[in-house]
C-alpha cells in the first residue's frame, strides 16, 4: 500500500466570458469580476516584483519548527552543523556555494556560479528559535560525536526541516505567481500559466 496516494489537479474549466459573479474559472474562489474579468489589461509583473516576491516569501513562511509550535522568532538555523560539517570543509572560516537565489542569478546574469561564503551564514534557513536550535541540535553540533539512531536522527531532522519551510516558501511564491503571474496577458497564455500553476501547488501541498 502506498504512504500516499496520487491525485491529479484540480480541473479547470477556462472560459473567456462568464458571469460576473460567477466564480472564476481558475480556481480562485474569487468572483470572474474580481480575478480574470479584463486581465489582458491588468499591469504585468516587473522584475522588481521577482526581487520582493523572494525577500517577502522568507518572511511569511519563516518560523520555530520546534514541534511545541514554538511563537519564538526564528534565527538562521543551520542546514548541515557548523561546528563538524562546515568546518571539515571550509578554508578560512568560507566554503563555496551556489545558492544564488534571484538577486545572484541576475548578478550573474542568469548563471549558477559558485561564491565564497562564511560558514556562519553559509546554509542557513529561519527554522528554528535560538533556544530550540541549541538545545535541540547540541548533540551533533556541540558534543563528541556518538554512533547513535538519536544523532542520525537529528541529522535527518535538519534536512526535513529545511524541505518543509522550503516547500511551505515555495507554495507561498506560487500562490501569489498563480494571481498574477497571467496579468497583461491574453486569454490562450493565461490558460498555459494557470494550468501549469494548478498542477504545480498542487504538486507542492502533497509535497
Amino acid at each position: 500500500m502506498p504512504f500516499i496516494i496520487p491525485t491529479t489537479p484540480p480541473a479547470l474549466n477556462p472560459q473567456k466570458k462568464m458571469g460576473r459573479n460567477e466564480k472564476c474559472w481558475c480556481g480562485s474562489n474569487k468572483k470572474w469580476k474580481n480575478c480574470h474579468n479584463e486581465k489582458e489589461r491588468k499591469e504585468p509583473l516587473k522584475k522588481s516584483d521577482a526581487f520582493s516576491l523572494e525577500r517577502s516569501s522568507v518572511d511569511a513562511t519563516a518560523e520555530c519548527l520546534h514541534p511545541t509550535k514554538c511563537p519564538n522568532i526564528p534565527i538562521s538555523s543551520h542546514t548541515i552543523q557548523k561546528s563538524v560539517g562546515l568546518r571539515a570543509i571550509a578554508k578560512n572560516n568560507h566554503v563555496m556555494t551556489f545558492m544564488a537565489g534571484m538577486n545572484g542569478l541576475n548578478r550573474n546574469h542568469g548563471k549558477l556560479k559558485a561564491t565564497r561564503k562564511g560558514i556562519q551564514s553559509a546554509s542557513t534557513f529561519p527554522g528554528f528559535c535560538e533556544e530550540h536550535d541549541g538545545e535541540l541540535f547540541a548533540p551533533i553540533e556541540k558534543k563528541d560525536w556518538v554512533n547513535s539512531k538519536e544523532n542520525a536522527f537529528l541529522f535527518s531532522l535538519r534536512a526535513v526541516s529545511y524541505e518543509v519551510f522550503s516547500k511551505k516558501r515555495a507554495l507561498f511564491s506560487a500562490s501569489y505567481l498563480q494571481e498574477n503571474a497571467d496579468n497583461g496577458t491574453e486569454f490562450d497564455t493565461q490558460v498555459e500559466i494557470q494550468h501549469f500553476y494548478s498542477a504545480y501547488i498542487h504538486g507542492l501541498k502533497w509535497a
